[in-house]
């Protein structure tokens, strides 16, 4: 043939495609949607896309049925094509796909996207079977192969059509035939090419009147049938199903007679449209991915807003079709020149950047399994609604990438280095979230003498295996190092520049990670993180790898400065402020007692306590906490302001027995018992008030350090599991794994009792703690509201808990006021239980009722009521010097300024009498004097030169 005569076929086949992929999108609009309320446009443009499907498939019959690749082209195809579904599957989970199951992603890897995609399962097939198939066919006479061809016809499309007008044809038989469609065009298409002669002399009249003819049975059958839905009703559901099969009768016709009409023409071109198609077909594997489709049509086509009009869909779905053609044209491109360069043995910039993305994106997805503990729905969810922060993260990974490629300058070697690199730190750090339910932190990195350690704990044969996969990584890289391409990639003065660029803008970005307050955008970094949804004060360290991402929590920690240094900081500026409450606490003492220290005082922090009907929309059939409401109601009470949800725990902590806030903190500054000790071993301590100190925690030390924390805080005794003297009490609740509350508190009762004087106790709860199973309790109690079904079971289970909770605490303080000596209990919950999810809470507005839990200060001895209806955990031992009447030191002095006449702050934010955010602008000119007298003595304290120190005067008794 000579040269061009094929050119009709391939600009056919390349309008077949672009109406494919659009016409497919109108489809999805279009069944996404009350088909009722639908317009007749966006319906009829949804019938191009098995039109355009059908005219390709056919042209590749015409042109390559009889050319079916040997043995070896046939392996290198199925090979080419499950690598291109590898590359895509990962790429796309890696980069923000949907929510999918574990169970969904090795189908997707094992089955070639079947049957989401059974059409490409199809072309595969016939691959390896078209063969046998056409030295079948052509045994029969042309007559009879024509016969053969109208009887599939009937079989695969005619009986199909009327059954799925009539609504009997299952979706599984849909992919069955899905499977046999390519070999059944092809067939066709090689038919129509074998009768080119008879079609040469047939008239343009007669192949017209096929072609209109075919197109009015395919416009006028679907309309007809669209009227019948929406006015009548009869096939309610069918017809927008009927819409997507490219086995329709209609579409089939119209693309047969697409065909046939352009046999006869002839054109050339000054480019190769035969590249262009087959760069396309290309193109329509990668788009008609099942995965890329869900995210497309669920992210960006069918958002909240919605679409004002017929038009406003048009242009939004020929943005995302423009733009996946243009993308995935470019990516064939880019894999067309890869695969030359590994046969010439020398790269370009198109297998540099195709090899280095793939690194990148897989590196990227193992790091985040790891994070996620394997949970892929837990890592679907959180690129699904935090995508933008996901992309940020696969940036930052890509400028380290870059960063190394510029140092190195040989592609393989780079490869090899960065993925064994993250490939161990992302191992690492799952070990530490199983071990210690902590993640890898870069502090963890000079604790080198823990090696021995930690490698005992994680056990020789994991080390053994993360071993040998470095080692299949190391032999496979040297090898492509050696037999593809190893040259030099950049030049050096290029080389310069680049890597001064690139480290001056991952420096710029891990700077305001570090630094990052939503009260100052002072750079353009800060702006972008502040945009992308950045949360720069998360509740704990393992949220704050699942909620920013393990690429930049563990950025955000590389620098970590414990607090920005005041302007005004200085010796005399310290000097005056000791002697101001030096004053200050001679007077409040005037009126006072004696020191609190022979007063016994018990500080319960309940895991996860909160009131369900806090938030918003939440019912309960029954009261759960009644005898928590009333003693709410006759002493001091109210509504913690908490830093935390669904963590936090032990900053929460700290606050409360130090009365230091974590909001002034550094926000990089995540954890302040990993961070603060062992250098700080003299901070301010509630325990430093009295002689004998104890804690108590039904549950292992090792997290969060607390071990190492409490004895740098002061306690003489810490009990827990697993310690030397083991608890008395650890029954547990029904199913539940931890130990029950009352337990804990009868451990407590035990200790109080084992005094004759005074003494300080911590109690850090375990029962209300996650999980909340079903299974767990036998829930007595029912919840309604607008929430998700999931979160509706856990509160019920919750629920059930904290009624175990009050029921204890009952009995407890029954026992304490039993006793003939001051005993006072400060209760609080940590944070609420992170199981609220649904409408009720989607709303940002309601952010600040996620972070109010609930507190009260019972004593058994008479006291006075000085409630606050929102208060943060670093004033609870001031308020609880005040209720009791007890002398102060100077710090404590300082203290009740602050809950005096502060509201809580926590989280950046300010919160006000109404349990409402405020800015912290609108504080009177008091308040943020003393906002500022706060943070000069914490900076003092925690970050500086220690001058309240120089004389022990600041932390004693004037």
């Amino acid at each position: 043939m000579e040269k061009g005569n094929d050119n009709q076929f391939y600009a056919i086949s390349i309008i077949g495609f672009i109406l494919f992929i659009i016409s497919s999108f109108f489809q999805d609009v279009y069944n996404a949607m009350d088909t009722r309320a639908v317009s007749i446009e966006l319906f009829l443009f949804g019938i191009f896309a098995p039109i355009g499907l059908n005219v390709v498939l056919l042209v590749w019959g015409y042109l390559y049925a009889d050319r079916l690749p040997g043995k070896k082209e046939r392996c290198i195809a199925i090979s080419q094509t499950y690598l291109i579904t590898i590359f895509i599957t990962v790429g796309l989970f890696s980069m923000g796909i949907s929510m999918y199951t574990q169970q969904l992603f090795f189908q997707m890897l094992t089955l070639f996207l079947a049957p989401q995609n059974s059409i490409l399962v199809g072309i595969l097939a016939w691959i390896f079977l078209g063969s046998t198939i056409i030295e079948e066919f052509d045994k029969v006479s042309s007559k009879k192969q024509i016969s053969i061809l109208i009887f599939l016809t009937c079989v695969i499309s005619v009986i199909p059509t009327l059954l799925s007008i009539a609504g009997f044809l299952s979706k599984d038989y849909f992919y069955v035939i899905l499977f046999f469609w390519p070999s059944y065009l092809f067939l066709i298409g090689r038919i129509i090419k074998q009768n080119k002669e008879v079609l040469y002399v047939l008239s343009k009249k007669r192949k017209q009147s096929f072609l209109i003819g075919s197109l009015v049975l395919d416009i006028g059958g679907l309309v007809t049938l669209f009227f019948l839905l929406k006015y009548q009703g009869l096939f309610l559901g069918k017809v927008s199903y009927l819409t997507n099969l490219v086995f329709n009768l209609f579409p089939l016709l119209v693309a047969i007679g697409m065909v046939v009409a352009i046999v006869p023409m002839r054109f050339s071109t000054q480019f190769s449209l035969k590249s262009i198609y087959i760069k396309l077909f290309g193109v329509y594997l990668v788009t008609n991915h099942f995965l890329l489709r869900e995210v497309l049509i669920s992210d960006f086509l069918l958002t909240d807003e919605g679409f004002t009009s017929f038009s406003a869909v048009v242009i939004r779905i020929l943005e995302i079709s423009i733009g996946l053609l243009l993308s995935g044209y470019l990516f064939a491109l880019l894999v067309d020149r890869t695969l030359y360069d590994i046969q010439k043995k020398k790269h370009s910039f198109s297998s540099v950047f195709l090899i280095s993305l793939f690194t990148i994106l897989a590196s990227n997805f193992t790091l985040n399994m790891f994070s996620q503990l394997f949970d892929f729905k837990a890592l679907f969810a959180w690129h699904h609604y935090f995508f933008w922060l996901m992309l940020l993260n696969l940036i930052v990974l890509s400028l380290i990438y870059f960063l190394l490629l510029l140092i190195i300058n040989r592609l393989w070697l780079t490869v090899l280095v960065f993925s064994v690199t993250f490939i161990t730190l992302g191992f690492a750090n799952y070990q530490k979230l199983m071990l210690r339910e902590e993640p890898l932190l870069p502090l963890d990195f000079s604790n080198v003498t823990a090696l021995p350690e930690i490698v005992q704990m994680i056990g020789i044969q994991n080390i053994v295996f993360v071993l040998l996969g470095i080692i299949v990584i190391f032999g496979v890289t040297l090898f492509a190092q050696k037999n593809l391409f190893s040259g030099k990639i950049f030049k050096l003065p290029f080389r310069v520049v680049l890597a001064v660029v690139t480290l001056f803008v991952l420096s710029s970005l891990t700077t305001a990670l570090g630094d990052f307050r939503y009260a100052s955008e002072r750079t353009m970094s800060m702006k972008l993180l502040k945009n992308l949804d950045y949360e720069p004060h998360p509740e704990g360290l393992k949220y704050n790898y699942n909620r920013n991402g393990p690429v930049l929590a563990f950025a955000s920690m590389l620098k970590v400065e414990t607090m920005k240094k005041p302007q005004n900081y200085s010796q005399d500026t310290l000097l005056k402020l000791q002697e101001k409450y030096q004053k200050r606490a001679v007077e409040l003492n005037q009126n006072r007692q004696k020191t609190i220290k022979d007063q016994t005082v018990v500080y319960i922090l309940s895991e996860s306590f909160a009131d369900p009907r806090n938030v918003p929309s939440v019912q309960i059939d029954k009261e759960p906490i009644p005898y928590i409401k009333s003693i709410m109601e006759e002493t001091t009470s109210g509504h913690l302001f908490s830093m935390g949800y669904g963590g936090g725990t032990a900053n929460i902590e700290f606050e409360a027995l130090t009365s230091l806030s974590m909001d002034n903190f550094s926000p990089a500054l995540t954890s302040a018992y990993l961070f603060l000790f062992p250098d700080h071993n003299d901070l301010p301590s509630v325990t430093r008030l009295f002689d004998t100190t104890t804690a108590i925690h039904p549950y292992t030390a090792s997290t969060y350090k607390r071990d190492r924390a409490f004895e740098f805080l002061g306690f003489d005794n810490f009990y827990h599991e697993g310690s030397k003297r083991p608890l008395k009490y650890q029954e547990k609740l029904e199913n539940h794994i931890y130990i029950s509350d009352d337990s804990a508190f009868k451990e407590t009762l035990n200790q109080i009792r084992s005094v004759d004087g005074g003494q300080f106790i911590q109690l850090t709860t375990m029962q209300n703690h996650t999980p909340y199973d079903e299974g767990i309790y036998e829930n007595k109690f029912k919840v309604k509201g607008y929430l998700d079904d999931d979160s509706i079971q856990k509160i019920e289970t919750y629920t059930q808990g904290i009624h175990y909770t009050d029921e204890a605490l009952k009995q407890f303080i029954k026992e304490i006021d039993k006793m003939d000596k001051p005993v006072t209990v400060v209760f609080y919950g940590d944070h609420l239980p992170g199981i609220y999810n649904g409408d009720a809470v989607a709303d940002d507005k309601v952010h600040n009722l996620l972070h109010q839990t609930n507190y009260f200060i019972y004593s058994n001895q008479p006291s006075k009521n000085i409630s606050k209806k929102y208060v943060t955990a670093n004033m609870f031992t001031p308020m609880l010097l005040d209720q009791l009447n007890q002398q102060v030191t100077p710090y404590y002095a300082l203290m009740t300024e602050v809950y005096q006449k502060l509201p809580g702050m926590e989280l950046q934010k300010v919160m006000n009498d109404q349990g409402e955010y405020m800015l912290e602008k609108d504080l009177t000119k008091e308040q943020k004097e003393l906002i500022e007298e706060y943070r000069l003595i914490q900076y003092d304290i925690t970050a500086g030169k220690k001058y309240v120190y120089q004389s022990d005067s600041f932390f004693k008794y004037p």
